[in-house]
């Protein structure tokens, strides 16, 4: 099966580009995220992620609430839109 010209006309489940050339890029948005439960978020403060080895709470790769040297790096454009709730859950807002 293949999707129609609006999408590229690609076999479903290719791994190629369409023969149309064409590719959908998000710039901007919300999406949902987790901070290690616990962890408080601002609106509007900076989304950091844990760039170290994993330890504890805290997962290479994962989104953290505040700054640690050496071990976090800033998700550039990236805000919390929100408060997390008691799990972690967040909203996380970005413009690239």
């Amino acid at each position: 099966a293949t999707t129609s010209n609006a999408f590229g006309a690609a076999a479903i489940g290719s791994a190629g580009i369409g023969s149309l050339n064409e590719v959908g890029v998000c710039r901007s948005g919300y999406i949902y995220g987790q901070v290690p439960a616990g962890q408080v978020t601002v609106k509007g403060n900076p989304i950091f992620v844990w760039a170290a080895a994993s330890s504890g709470v805290h997962v290479l790769g994962g989104l953290e609430s505040s700054y640690t040297a050496g071990s976090t790096v800033q998700l550039a454009g990236a805000y919390f839109a929100n408060v997390a709730d008691s799990s972690g859950n967040v909203e996380l807002e970005f413009n690239i």
